[in-house]
């Protein structure tokens, strides 16, 4: 049975989002104007809105790709790898042109291999390095398609993955100090899908049609819970990795996934965030870096705390802009073009 958009978890992919695009905002502005990082460097744990992405991630993908009764696929792997390939690489390659334009226009030098690497998520540094996270996706697909999408048999692997991350050795004389594949796999931020995925079987088999009606406006509670979790409990109790964090981040997808989204106001300005995150991720940094050299210039005085507001709102701007005129005609205009294709053979019958 296909699965309506959950509003919820549209709701707290904005604030994701919002919170990665602050940390930027913050730790730019701290470098551009030689001042230190604004609420001692709280600002900047903004950075775990990546690892909400990684738990929504888990999340939505078993949601979409599994059926609620004995979850079962309900797509098929290489379906399911063309569909995520469609949603996801298309306007990244964009979004790296745009910043190699950038660069070039702003005579930095950059690599033509390091752009390549980008492109087909190699390991190795990559040109922006925000693309780091989409590489951290594709490792998530392939577990996620090889366990659940051929079999049974199969679906104890996230469980061993999830085990294996925890259970790794990390230091300076260790795998984790290698750029390595392995270490990619084993990345300490990659708990965030299993943990995702794990609630989703949970919802699929117990609770998704268990909604919460909040007296408070669901968004509100959501940015307040975001806020105080990332930005002062979390520099508070210095819990910015691990299981710890897990189990901080972990209440905000379950009340985000069971939580009714009443119509409104509210409900359009969260889905609207929502909808336009992967764009607001990917153009926010090239937007964030043209910014400060321009703020530089007209504002070289201007109070840190005020740049930070203006790159944030101006940073985000262009990431919406980026999604009604470049990600939502590119999906519609793949998504014909692969679905005629899909019909000739039928049609010629």
């Amino acid at each position: 049975m296909p699965h309506r958009t959950n509003v919820g978890v549209q709701y707290l992919r904005g604030i994701a989002v919002l919170a990665v695009v602050l940390s930027h905002s913050a730790s730019f502005t701290s470098s551009a104007y030689h001042s230190p990082p604004l609420f001692g460097g709280a600002l900047e744990f903004g950075r775990l809105g990546v690892d909400i992405f990684f738990q929504i991630s888990g999340f939505v993908i078993a949601i979409v790709s599994l059926r609620e009764t004995d979850l079962a696929p309900s797509i098929g792997v290489g379906r399911f790898l063309a569909r995520r390939f469609v949603r996801i690489v298309p306007l990244m390659w964009i979004a790296i042109l745009a910043f190699a334009a950038l660069q070039w226009l702003g005579h930095v030098s950059g690599s033509g291999l390091g752009y390549l690497r980008t492109a087909l998520l190699l390991p190795g540094p990559l040109i922006p390095s925000i693309v780091w996270t989409l590489r951290q996706e594709l490792i998530f697909y392939v577990i996620f398609a090889l366990s659940f999408l051929t079999g049974r048999r199969w679906r104890f692997v996230p469980i061993l993955w999830f085990a294996a991350i925890l259970l790794v050795p990390r230091g300076p004389q260790t795998l984790w100090s290698h750029d390595a594949p392995l270490a990619l796999l084993l990345n300490l931020r990659n708990l965030g899908f299993p943990c995702g995925l794990f609630v989703a079987l949970a919802w699929l088999r117990y609770s998704s049609l268990w909604r919460y009606r909040s007296p408070i406006e669901p968004l509100a509670i959501l940015l307040t819970a975001s806020a105080l979790v990332i930005f002062i409990i979390v520099p508070a109790f210095k819990i910015d990795s691990g299981v710890g964090l897990i189990l901080i981040l972990v209440p905000l997808l379950l009340f985000a996934v069971h939580v009714e989204c009443p119509p409104g106001l509210a409900r359009r300005v969260g889905e609207l965030f929502g909808n336009a995150s992967y764009s607001i991720y990917l153009f926010h940094y090239p937007a964030i870096s043209v910014l400060m050299v321009a703020l530089r210039k007209v504002a070289p005085a201007s109070p840190p705390a005020i740049i930070v507001v203006i790159v944030l709102i101006l940073s985000t701007a262009v990431g919406i802009a980026a999604y009604f005129l470049i990600e939502r005609p590119l999906l519609a205009g793949v998504r014909d073009r692969v679905a005629r294709r899909t019909a000739e053979p039928t049609a010629a019958l």
